[in-house]
């Protein structure tokens, strides 16, 4: 028999994760007594003191800090094995999550989707759009069944599905476009510094990644590639968008390219991660395979 149980190493967990007992049993939905009670009775059983209050902010002491990083893998794994017991219990999942980084071709998505429909026996499907450091975040925080990123964060495994070309891309009456007739479309680097640049709104809500070309003064985040692209049409900055978005509108002429002297384009991996590959279900599964042999189709 164990001194400890798994829900006083997730309450030591959340106190740490929140910061405070008050915002932990927020959290788990349960009392700051019963939190205070759960952690208190896990360090008499070991003890040792895991925690110290400091005004009002609740610090891991060196101890604490290394049985915590274990109790993580600990409790984890036995969500995983809950998660697993429900499957088996179910024999088919009624809801999978999918993520999928923003840059994610529409087409495969859509053509991966509709054979998954097919053969999902009802099954329901969170879509969880992501960009850059969100990507990973899904992954470490196990929040989605499949992950479709170009990003594998370290401790999990990817499968290479492909690639997307990014293109460097304006309206045709914007200064840097005249700029290229100007010089046969030799412009530097430099010359960008001084227009307006779109980026697209890192999702996660940790430490964020500055992902792709940063350095014009000029900056407007938006949330959405949708977003940037109208913007984009109707002449405001310019920005790297995925080639297999703007197809329309580059044989229509309303974006053209703007062609650096060294990188007027640029290729981004995306690979298939499953965070719980011992946990997955049924229905979790096949969307796996489907997203694999799509890709292995595509690439033939």
């Amino acid at each position: 028999m164990t001194k400890t149980h798994l829900s006083q190493w997730a309450a030591l967990q959340a106190v740490v994760d929140e910061g405070s007992f008050q915002k932990a049993a927020k959290k788990l939905h349960r009392s700051q007594s019963s939190m205070s009670y759960a952690v208190q009775t896990l360090q008499d059983s070991l003890g040792i003191n895991l925690l110290e209050i400091h005004g009002r902010k609740a610090q891991l002491t060196e101890a604490g800090e290394a049985l915590l990083r274990r109790s993580r893998s600990l409790t984890s794994m036995a969500q995983d094995l809950e998660k697993y017991a429900v499957n088996l219990k179910q024999g088919w999942e009624a809801e999978v999550h999918l993520s999928f980084e923003a840059i994610y071709p529409f087409t495969d998505l859509m053509q991966v989707m509709a054979r998954f429909e097919s053969e999902s026996r009802g099954t329901r499907v969170q879509l969880h759009e992501t960009v850059l450091s969100g990507s990973s975040e899904v992954i470490t925080q196990k929040k989605v069944d499949v992950a479709i990123t170009p990003i594998i964060p370290q401790g999990f495994l990817g499968h290479k599905l492909g690639s997307t070309k990014l293109i460097l891309v304006a309206h045709p009456l914007h200064p840097l476009i005249e700029l290229g007739k100007q010089t046969e479309g030799q412009i530097e680097e430099d010359e960008l510094v001084q227009h307006l640049q779109l980026v697209i709104r890192d999702s996660g809500t940790g430490e964020r990644i500055k992902g792709g070309w940063l350095k014009a003064e000029k900056r407007w985040t938006v949330g959405h590639l949708a977003t940037a692209i109208a913007l984009l049409k109707g002449g405001t900055g310019f920005a790297w968008i995925p080639k297999s978005l703007i197809e329309g509108e580059l044989k229509q002429g309303a974006l053209v390219p703007i062609n650096l002297v060294h990188r007027a384009s640029f290729e981004l991996p995306f690979y298939l991660v499953v965070p719980n590959p011992t946990s997955l279900g049924p229905a979790a599964q096949l969307l796996a395979q489907i997203i694999k042999q799509h890709h292995q189709k595509v690439a033939v």
